[in-house]
C-alpha cells in the first residue's frame, strides 16, 4: 500500500484530503500538532489505514529527522501533501517580526525540507508525487475568488503563500522542473 503523508492533515483542507485519499487504495499520515477528534476518529475506524503523527512544523530544526522517522515507520513515502500553514491576522504595521518568521517556517521552509528528505528515496523508485498547497492570497491580498475582498492582516500569508506556489517562478514550478524526468510529480 502506498504510504501518503499529509501535513495540516488534522482538520480543515488537511482532514478533508485525508478522507479523500481514504477513498483510494493509501495508507494515510496525518501530521499535525494536535490530534483533532475527528482525525482520532478515523484512525480507530481504519486501523493500519490512517495514522496520526505529532509534530510542530515551526520547529524546523528537527523536519529532516522527523521525515526519516516517517520513513521508518512507515515504509518509502509515495506522496507528500504539504498543506500544513500558519498565519495571524495582524495589520501588516503591528505584526511582530518574531510570528513572520514563524509562520515563514511552516509555510515555506517546512515544505522545503520535507520534500528535499523524501526526494531521494521517490527518484530512485522513479515515482512519487509531491502537491504543495497555496491559496488565492498569493495572488495578493483581497483578489482571491471570494465575495468579501476585505483585506485582514493577511500579506504574511499571501507572501508565504506565493512563495510556495503562487505561479511561476516558485518553490513548486521550480521544483516541478527539477526532478520531472525522474517520474516524481510535482
Amino acid at each position: 500500500m502506498k504510504v501518503v503523508v499529509v501535513t495540516g492533515g488534522t482538520r480543515g483542507l488537511g482532514l478533508a484530503i485525508v478522507r479523500r485519499l481514504l477513498e483510494e487504495d493509501y495508507r494515510l499520515v496525518a501530521v499535525g500538532r494536535n490530534c483533532s477528534g475527528e482525525l482520532s476518529s478515523l484512525v480507530q475506524e481504519n486501523p493500519g489505514r490512517v495514522s496520526f503523527e505529532a509534530y510542530d512544523f515551526a520547529e524546523t530544526a528537527g523536519i529532516h529527522e522527523f521525515a526519516l522517522h516517517l520513513g521508518r515507520q512507515y515504509g518509502r513515502i509515495y506522496g507528500l501533501v504539504n498543506n500544513a500553514a500558519l498565519n495571524y491576522y495582524i495589520p501588516t504595521a503591528d505584526y511582530p517580526t518574531s510570528r513572520w518568521i514563524k509562520a515563514f517556517a511552516v509555510n515555506v521552509h517546512a515544505p522545503f525540507i520535507l520534500s528535499k528528505a523524501v526526494l531521494p528515496d521517490m527518484i530512485a523508485a522513479g515515482r512519487g508525487a509531491i502537491v504543495n498547497i497555496s491559496s488565492g492570497s498569493a495572488i495578493g491580498p483581497g483578489r482571491g475568488p471570494y465575495a468579501d475582498q476585505t483585506v485582514r492582516g493577511g500579506v504574511m500569508y499571501g507572501a508565504s503563500k506565493a512563495a510556495v506556489a503562487g505561479g511561476y517562478p516558485s518553490a513548486t514550478s521550480t521544483l516541478y522542473a527539477a526532478v520531472a524526468s525522474s517520474g516524481v510529480l510535482a
